[in-house]
Parts: structure tokens; C-alpha cells; sequence
């Protein structure tokens, strides 16, 4: 018969091999979205935010940087950002699933939930979420980077001065200026410029949106086109 302190070993090594085991064939999540064991996983706030922190020191210019700025700013009863998007998981995804899924630090975002360019086949239910939803319609940084070069180019205007741009195919700032902002700002002025087309299809998405209201003191007065025919 073997001593107590034998079995108690051998007991103690069972359990830990298998832990062991069941460790090796537990779904490493989020990295694994498509495992059923990962529907219920969550991406925890402070996860999110840490996230997001990293991402805004690097490209502090972002739509999702400005946005995420309004949310901490913002007067709730001024509702500058309608609900649900100032929650870390929808302000994680206007950066991760909207603007920028290459960057590192949207790696975790991007590997359980997708992007707006791939095709997810995640089970997550997080994702899925309706707090977990990006901005409809936001831009990204390539598209007001765009549009901002071409308002400036074709005329000079109050706003155009606040971003570094200095090519039509750039597609960030050299100057990590607020894009959606000095978009806007732009948009409100020359509301019927070709190149909003973007701020209104973004608009008319959230019409809540800071960006898209026009009854601030700071906004611009608005600028009419006028066409020369060439008759007197």
C-alpha cells in the first residue's frame, strides 16, 4: 500500500497535467473569434481605452481621435456626440474597423470583430453589439485628407490654413491636424462644394453630430458661389 504523501503527489501531478491539457485546448480569444468559446468573450473598456490611448498619441489628427475628444469635452446635454458612440468599444471601431485596421494597436479589435475592408467571420457577440458600432458613414483620414487638399487647392478659405497637405495624394496630414474638424469647418462654409459630398452623406447618417451643426458661434458664416457668365 502506498504511503498518503505518495498518492498526494501523484493526485497533485493529475491535476496539474490536466490544467495543463485543458489550457492547450482552450480558444485563445480574441485571436479566435471564430471558435464558439469566444462569443462570449469581451474586450473590457479599459482595454479599449488603452487601446484607443496608444492609437491617439501616435495619429492624434483622426476622425476617431476627434471624436473620442468631443466625448470627454462634451456637455451631455449638448449632446455634441449622439449615444451610443462615445462608448470605448464604438470609438475603438471608428478607428479600427473604419480608418486605420493596420495599425498595431488595432490588432485585437480587428482579429475578434473584422474590419469595414474584411469580411468577419467572428462569432463575438460584443461585436456585434449596437455600443460596439462605429460612426455611420464617418470618414476616414485618407478621405478628408483628400477632400481638405482639394477645397484648399481650388480656393482659399478660413480653416485651410490649420492642415499641412501637400499633395492631392496624400492621405494624413504632415501637421497631425484635426481632420474631421477642419473638414467641416470647410463643408459648413461651402456647404455645396463637390468634395462634401462626404460631410453630408456623414450628416445625414448622424445628423447629431457636432460637426454637422451649423448653430455654433464659432462656425463660419456661409459662402455663396457665384458664377461669371461673361455678359454685362
Amino acid at each position: 500500500m502506498s504511503p498518503p504523501w505518495s498518492l498526494a503527489l501523484l493526485l497533485l501531478s493529475s491535476l496539474a497535467s490536466l490544467t495543463s491539457v485543458l489550457a492547450q485546448a482552450a480558444p485563445s480569444c480574441p485571436t479566435t473569434p471564430q471558435d464558439p468559446g469566444c462569443a462570449a468573450f469581451r474586450l473590457s473598456d479599459a482595454n479599449a481605452t488603452a487601446a484607443l490611448d496608444s492609437l491617439c498619441a501616435q495619429m492624434d489628427g483622426m476622425p476617431g481621435c476627434s471624436i473620442r475628444k468631443q466625448c470627454a469635452a462634451a456637455n451631455p446635454a449638448a449632446a455634441a456626440i449622439p449615444d451610443p458612440y462615445c462608448n470605448p468599444m464604438s470609438l475603438l471601431a471608428d478607428i479600427c474597423h473604419v480608418d486605420m485596421p493596420t495599425m498595431a494597436d488595432c490588432k485585437p479589435y480587428v482579429s475578434m470583430c473584422g474590419s469595414a475592408s474584411t469580411a468577419s467571420t467572428s462569432l463575438n457577440l460584443q461585436c456585434k453589439e449596437p455600443t460596439s458600432a462605429p460612426i455611420p458613414a464617418l470618414l476616414t483620414s485618407k478621405a478628408a485628407t483628400q477632400n481638405i487638399h482639394s477645397i484648399c487647392t481650388e480656393m482659399s478659405m478660413p480653416g485651410c490654413e490649420a492642415c499641412t497637405i501637400n499633395s492631392p495624394t496624400d492621405i494624413y496630414p504632415r501637421n497631425n491636424c484635426d481632420l474631421i474638424a477642419t473638414y467641416a469647418l470647410l463643408c459648413k462654409a461651402m456647404p455645396d462644394m463637390k468634395q462634401c459630398a462626404d460631410w453630408k452623406t456623414m450628416c445625414a447618417a448622424t445628423p447629431g453630430l457636432s460637426y454637422c451643426s451649423s448653430s455654433s458661434s464659432t462656425d463660419p458664416p456661409v459662402m455663396k458661389m457665384f458664377f461669371h457668365t461673361g455678359k454685362s
